[in-house]
C-alpha cells in the first residue's frame, strides 16, 4: 500500500485554502500577543520609572512545580526613599532555586537591609517594582506575532486578483467654436 501525499490547497482548494491560513496566522499571532500581553503592559507602564536604590526588609519563598521538580521563587519586600519619603513595595525576584540552592544560600538570596534596585513611578511613587520587563522571553513572543501577522498578510495579498489597469479616459470631444 502505498501512501500519497495531497497538498492541502488541492484538498481543500486554493481559496479556501489561503482563507484557512489566513484565520490560523492571525489566531497564532492573537494567542502570542494575549500571552505577551502581561510583558507589555510592564513594559510600557513602566519603561518611563525612575531607579532607586532599595533596602530589602524581607524575604520570604514560595514553593511551586517547575517541569516536575519542586523549585522555590524568592518574594521580597523592600523599603526606598524618594524626595525624603518613605514607601515600601514589594516584588518576585527573578529566581529560581532548587531545595539544594536554597539550603547552600544561593548568593543571590538577599537579608534584610541588602540594597536592590527597584523603580518606581515618578508621578506615584508608593508604585515600584523590582524589574521593569520580563525579559527575552516577551519580546521573542512579540516577535512570533509579528510574523504570524505577516504571514497573514502575504496570504491576503496571495489571495487579491492582480490589480487591473484603468481604462484610459476617453478624449472629451473638441468643443465647437462659438
Amino acid at each position: 500500500m502505498t501512501l500519497t501525499l495531497v497538498p492541502w490547497t488541492l484538498v481543500l482548494g486554493a481559496e479556501i485554502a489561503t482563507y484557512v491560513a489566513v484565520v490560523l496566522s492571525s489566531l497564532a499571532a492573537a494567542a502570542l500577543l494575549f500571552a505577551a500581553g502581561g510583558f507589555l503592559k510592564t513594559w510600557l507602564t513602566t519603561r518611563s520609572w525612575k531607579r532607586v536604590t532599595a533596602r530589602v526588609t524581607a524575604w520570604d519563598y514560595e514553593e511551586r512545580l517547575k517541569e516536575g521538580k519542586k523549585q522555590y521563587v524568592l518574594h521580597a519586600k523592600y523599603a526606598y526613599e524618594v524626595d525624603g519619603a518613605r514607601y515600601e513595595g514589594s516584588g518576585t525576584d527573578d529566581l529560581w532555586l532548587d531545595e539544594e540552592e536554597l539550603r547552600q544560600g544561593k548568593d543571590a538570596i538577599r537579608s534584610p537591609g541588602d540594597e536592590i534596585e527597584a523603580y518606581y513611578d515618578p508621578k506615584h511613587p508608593e508604585r515600584a517594582v523590582m524589574y521593569r520587563s520580563a525579559g527575552g522571553c516577551g519580546w521573542a513572543l512579540v516577535v512570533l506575532a509579528l510574523i504570524f501577522f505577516a504571514l497573514a498578510g502575504y496570504c491576503i495579498k496571495e489571495a487579491m486578483p492582480p490589480a487591473q489597469p484603468l481604462p484610459a479616459e476617453a478624449p472629451e470631444p473638441p468643443s465647437a467654436p462659438n
